[in-house]
């Protein structure tokens, strides 16, 4: 064997056995992205939720079902007793490399969408922001186990849910 065969052969057996790591986003060995991982994670709030620290006479829902790749649609209601006093319509949406999470409440912002981009965080948590909206700034879902703890707030004022998976839905045909 010649030697310059020999070094071709040494290189490619180093570099076939050099090991990549498996968090690396650019590693293309599993062919996904930093954008895919962070889609991938909203598959996490599919379903039927129910916020386990109302106290008093509401409950808060929410609702996540994907219909499509690149679009999940959802919602957002609280009642008291039986009646509904408040819905607003959600949705998550992929486009290219960015998400965005975006709410629609017809008593505010004119009845209009409101988006909130999703920045790049740790593999627990998803936070969605739009710094030129007044309230809220920020909506961020942390999960916890089973369950999903979110924030929702602008710079100086914020409130607390703490969605757990709900047994009993109203609608599931949603």
């Amino acid at each position: 064997m010649k030697t310059r065969d020999f070094l071709f052969l040494t290189c490619v057996a180093v570099a076939c056995n050099t090991p990549v790591p498996a968090d690396d986003p650019t590693s293309g060995s599993s062919g996904t992205t930093a954008i895919d991982q962070q889609w991938d994670r909203i598959a996490g709030l599919g379903g039927h939720w129910v916020n386990e620290l109302d106290t008093g006479s509401t409950r808060t829902y929410e609702e996540w079902t994907i219909r499509d790749s690149a679009y999940w649609s959802g919602w957002g209601y609280v009642l008291a007793g039986a009646d509904t006093v408040s819905i607003e319509e959600l949705r998550i949406v992929r486009k290219g490399d960015e998400i965005a999470y975006g709410a629609k409440l017809s008593t505010q912002n004119g009845g209009e969408w409101v988006d909130f981009t999703l920045e790049r965080t740790g593999p627990d948590t998803l936070l969605f922001t739009n710094m030129a909206h007044d309230f809220p700034q920020r909506i961020e879902y942390v999960k916890q186990g089973n369950a999903w703890h979110a924030t929702v707030s602008n710079t100086t004022e914020g409130f607390e849910l703490h969605f757990v998976p709900r047994v009993d839905p109203l609608n599931t045909s949603r």
